[in-house]
């Protein structure tokens, strides 16, 4: 794959290209068409909707989502050691301050949440660069200590409790160009969560261990670490069940090309996983921007626009093959009624077949029930020409537009320009009911800033196969219930 080149230094030139690929958006001269064809095959099946894809951030938590990150620091209240002796002996339990990680998780499992926990860092007194982002200067002694905080956790080891805990996640972006969460070698790093990993499964072959939270695949550093990360778990025999990614992008389909990336590369190692054989691909941190850093331009945003972008990104990580997903709750937000009409889909998990939409933000997913009388299909409605009028686009240190500008001029290239849909035709084929008598009932309901409100109802008739239409706009949000009655 080519290599955007762009001199960071070179400040002006690169807010100015900028702004040239975001005009190429709205000003082609090619245009799609208006109408939106989703056409949905009740009788072709896509496997499963997991709603770890639609997660979010433990403390931030959203209504309904069933599942959340919680970030565990080490180096927080002394977890260990907690006589701040460098050489204490991992296996001794009074050496540990539990309290603040024991509440946490606890009470997330309380509230009927499955915690993806993460733990970040190390406590400097045991580190080698006296640092929390910095390898450990005993290996054994840190791999023993992750396999007891495990053991606390659930198997009651140092007073501790017997929690269902199945999925963990080691550290955050090493290969930040910045250094910012880690200040040593690859090679060191590689070691260090070769020793988390086996620490955990010592305690717990059943735990899905993973990591590492890559910033990016590429442009972080001059040679990608994740190819280097997963030779060496390969080579050296590590665990790595999920391997786990960031990615801000203003572009949903941007994700898809990162997760189509990211599996065809884990297909490179096909037994890596004790649990799965390839490794599962997790997208542990992201949101159209990264609105903590860039306040001023998260605010630009409508909620209807982030709901529209969430929700399209979603899909399309679904798409490409991503089996958890988690946003952060920063700006831009989104409208509580958009985390409702992703829990609504959970009466349907089977997926089925839903072609239609284009590259850039719109896209459906489609699913039905168990007893086949329910199918739903939601539909996100998202025009990324509206971007052209957002204003201060500018790169940083510590957020890289280096990569979405690149997907951008892919998909500009491929797609020449896109322009608003003002029309939905929906195609529902094969729907399980047909025969039967019954006739089909179509349930229209749209996101709005104030909650998931019921357009309309219809009857339809009692063919296998429908067609129905409607008005939409961009941003937008439909769920269509199509039930037999």
């Amino acid at each position: 794959m080519k290599r955007l080149q762009i001199n960071r230094t070179s400040y002006h030139n690169i807010f100015s290209f900028f702004l040239i690929i975001l005009f190429g958006l709205a000003t082609c001269s090619v245009t799609l068409s208006a109408t939106l064809e989703i056409t949905n095959d009740a009788s072709q099946s896509w496997g499963t909707i997991n709603p770890w894809v639609w997660g979010t951030y433990m403390g931030n938590q959203e209504e309904g989502a069933t599942t959340a990150l919680l970030i565990i620091e080490l180096n927080r209240d002394w977890v260990f050691p907690v006589s701040q002796n460098p050489k204490a002996d991992p296996d001794d339990p009074s050496e540990y301050n539990f309290s603040d990680m024991d509440y946490r998780i606890y009470d997330a499992i309380k509230k009927g949440i499955t915690p993806l926990v993460k733990f970040s860092t190390i406590t400097p007194v045991i580190s080698k660069y006296n640092s929390e982002a910095s390898p450990p200067k005993d290996y054994s002694q840190y791999q023993k200590m992750m396999g007891n905080v495990i053991r606390h956790l659930t198997q009651g080891w140092g007073k501790g409790y017997h929690l269902p805990i199945r999925y963990v996640e080691l550290w955050n972006e090493p290969d930040l160009q910045a250094k910012v969460f880690w200040k040593g070698s690859q090679e060191e790093f590689y070691k260090t969560y070769a020793a988390a990993a086996r620490g955990i499964k010592s305690a717990d072959k059943q735990i899905a261990v993973g990591g590492p939270s890559f910033a990016w695949i590429y442009y972080t550093r001059q040679e990608p670490m994740i190819k280097g990360f997963l030779d060496y778990c390969q080579t050296h025999q590590v665990p790595l069940d999920f391997l786990s990614w960031h990615q801000y992008d203003l572009v949903p389909g941007a994700y898809y090309d990162k997760a189509q990336k990211i599996d065809a590369l884990l297909k490179n190692y096909p037994r890596l996983s004790p649990l799965f054989g390839k490794p599962l691909s997790f997208n542990t941190e992201w949101n159209n921007i990264v609105g903590i850093i860039m306040p001023q331009v998260a605010e630009q945003f409508t909620p209807m626009e982030a709901a529209a972008h969430n929700i399209s990104s979603i899909i399309m990580m679904a798409n490409g093959g991503v089996s958890a997903a988690y946003r952060i709750p920063a700006p831009p937000v989104w409208p509580m009624s958009a985390q409702q009409v992703m829990q609504k889909m959970t009466r349907t998990l089977d997926r089925i077949s839903s072609q239609g939409g284009d590259t850039f933000g719109t896209t459906s997913l489609a699913g039905k029930s168990k007893d086949n009388k329910e199918v739903q299909v939601l539909v996100s409605v998202y025009n990324t020409g509206h971007l052209s009028q957002k204003k201060g686009f500018m790169p940083s240190d510590m957020y890289s537009y280096q990569d979405a500008l690149r997907k951008r001029m892919v998909t500009l290239n491929q797609n020449k320009a896109e322009s608003p849909y003002t029309n939905l035709r929906l195609k529902l084929e094969k729907l399980p009911w047909a025969g039967t008598g019954k006739s089909t009932w179509i349930y229209h309901y749209k996101v709005t800033e104030t909650g998931l409100v019921q357009m309309d109802a219809k009857k339809v008739g009692t063919s296998a196969s429908i067609i129905v239409e409607y008005p939409i706009q961009s941003p937008s949000i439909h769920l269509f219930r199509a039930v037999g009655e």
